[in-house]
């Protein structure tokens, strides 16, 4: 159990170090290719600061959250705070998101007039100075949706690798079970073998008796 307990948590090692280099050959490919495109850490540090809170929220997940439902079977429990935690990611990048631009008011009389019909001025023509605003913005953006797509992958995948251990660890029992029960059934058997047994029907004992029942028969 500890050895596949070790195995799990080298390859959640792996994968956080391979996200965590990607940017960086990545960025050094783009100045290799591209002598113009500077090595810019700001861009690096701000991918790393964002890999820091899912890393946080994947360490909460698989030592908090996956053993519940896993191991303790608290279903109920387990979804309800993983929709809270989903909730407080989408608050946050809600705080956090990229600014907006300035919301523009358009007037009507930036538009192209459509021409004159029989004589009567046209509708765009008597709106002039109308104001129209800009449609609001949907309840999730992009950003939000990318951040619970990948929080719902990162914990699919987390909770996959748990129970592929988990049925190594049951499988690895049963066999360990069924080869202690079959050494106790080769011992009960010993010990079933009476030693008393094996002198009365030995040879010398065999012929001990002989004489006895001859006698026996003559009187």
């Amino acid at each position: 159990m500890k050895r596949n307990c070790l195995k799990e948590n080298l390859i959640y090692l792996g994968l956080w170090i391979i996200l965590f280099i990607a940017p960086l050959l990545s960025l050094y490919i783009r100045t290799a290719t591209d002598a113009t495109t500077p090595f810019n850490w700001n861009e690096i540090m701000q991918i790393w600061k964002m890999f820091a809170v899912f890393l946080a929220i994947f360490l909460l997940h698989n030592f908090l959250l996956a053993p519940l439902l896993i191991y303790k079977r608290k279903k109920l429990l387990y979804l309800l705070i993983t929709a809270l935690l989903l909730l407080g990611v989408v608050l946050f990048e809600s705080q956090h998101k990229p600014p907006l631009p300035p919301r523009r008011e358009i007037h009507d009389k930036d538009r192209h007039p459509s021409p004159i019909k029989n004589g009567n001025v046209s509708p765009d023509k008597q709106a002039v100075g109308k104001r129209h605003r800009m449609p609001p913005p949907p309840p999730l953006e992009q950003h939000q949706l990318i951040a619970v797509f990948i929080l719902i992958l990162m914990f699919g995948m987390n909770l996959g690798l748990k129970y592929y251990f988990k049925n190594e660890n049951t499988a690895k029992a049963i066999r360990e079970l069924e080869r202690k029960n079959l050494e106790q059934q080769l011992q009960y058997l010993k010990y079933q073998i009476n030693p008393h047994f094996l002198m009365d029907s030995s040879p010398i004992k065999l012929g001990q008796n002989k004489p006895k029942q001859t006698l026996n028969q003559i009187v």
